[in-house]
């Protein structure tokens, strides 16, 4: 298993963007990342209220359909976006402390990037985001970085204080270095 969730994980949309988009996707790091993740059989953690799913679908599904190439990314976009639907884990979003503390961190009127970070948060997983203005760094006169101050302000809500945000950069690192280390034992 992979050194970042055990069978769940939240993907920002803009993850699934910026992975055709050669200036963000860096030596094909996306690719590799969901790859490993889709061979892994890691699933994606999303909202009841399909705030998540709407989103794909209005960002992504778009992008899948207008292109009728066949190479790799467009098979990797259509496997999370259209093929393991029945297999994610659906988490109810409710205006409760957690929301709150969210809420209070992402100030900007950015409902679906609180969501992103809720059903990580709520359930201990991972939340891949690039998303640098609203979930990583923050506004340039925040003190902290921003995802530093949302995992201490919801730290005493989330059940087992396991969550993270990582950018794609860093999840794709994390897996390449547990992916060496693994090979290494196996020699």
């Amino acid at each position: 298993m992979n050194k970042l969730t055990c069978d769940y994980i939240a993907i920002d949309t803009n993850v699934f963007e910026h992975m055709l988009n050669p200036q963000n996707n860096i030596n094909g790091h996306i690719d590799e990342l969901l790859k490993t993740l889709m061979i892994d059989e890691i699933s994606l953690v999303v909202d009841e209220e399909r705030k998540i799913e709407n989103e794909y679908g209005e960002i992504i599904e778009p992008i899948i359909r207008n292109n009728p190439d066949e190479h790799i990314q467009l098979q990797l976009l259509r496997y999370w976006i259209f093929s393991h639907i029945d297999k994610r884990k659906r988490i109810s979003v409710s205006n409760n402390e957690l929301m709150r503390a969210i809420r209070g961190v992402i100030t900007e009127n950015e409902v679906v990037d609180r969501t992103f970070v809720y059903v990580a948060f709520k359930c201990d997983y991972i939340l891949i985001t690039n998303d640098k203005r609203h979930i990583i760094e923050g506004h340039p006169k925040e003190k902290t970085e921003r995802r530093e101050t949302l995992l201490k302000s919801t730290r005493k809500y989330r059940p087992d204080k396991k969550s993270e945000i990582l950018s794609s950069t860093e999840a794709a690192d994390r897996l390449l270095v547990s992916g060496q280390n693994n090979a290494r034992k196996t020699h």
